[in-house]
């Protein structure tokens, strides 16, 4: 996946894996971007009512934020 250039308010689509009875439940989430961090390359993104940390290599931009 791109990293390039993510900021706080951008649309992402990261990867969500949920552990179920014998395997593992791999599906794609769209969510936006609360927090950037740069030192750890990382960023916050709320899906739902759920925040998730992904790391920036780990998240495929969608849309940029209204500027």
């Amino acid at each position: 996946m791109n990293s390039i250039n993510i900021n706080e308010g951008d649309k992402v689509e990261f990867v969500l894996v949920r552990r179920t009875g014998r395997g593992y439940q791999i599906s794609k989430r769209q969510g936006k971007v609360l927090r950037v961090n740069t030192e750890n390359g990382s960023c916050s993104i709320k899906y739902g009512k759920q925040m998730y940390a992904r790391k920036l290599d780990n998240v495929e931009l969608v849309k940029r934020a209204a500027s």
